[in-house]
């Protein structure tokens, strides 16, 4: 079944924006502090989950096999719980 853009055997396209989009969530995890939604624990556990996120989609990209899109999709699913609880921890502590 026939999910995500692919040419061929190899999709680096597929890969690429997984990096890409990735990567933007290191920034944008100091919006909420700027914005002031959270602290100093909202910022570290937001920067974690997102360099977690970005190291898996960067392996994804070195190596562009079916394991790794697995486990770029599997810390996907646990990216946005992290980061909810994240915010939710932060504030009631």
């Amino acid at each position: 079944m026939k999910m995500l853009p692919r040419h061929g055997k190899v999709g680096y396209f597929t890969a690429f924006q997984c990096v890409l989009y990735s990567a933007v969530l290191i920034p944008l995890s100091i919006l909420p502090s700027i914005a002031g939604l959270g602290s100093w624990i909202s910022i570290t556990g937001l920067l974690i989950a997102g360099i977690w996120y970005l190291y898996n989609s960067i392996l994804f990209l070195k190596d562009n096999s079916d394991v790794k899109a697995r486990k770029v999709m599997f810390a996907s699913f646990i990216y946005l719980p992290v980061v909810l609880i994240t915010l939710l921890l932060d504030k009631y502590f």
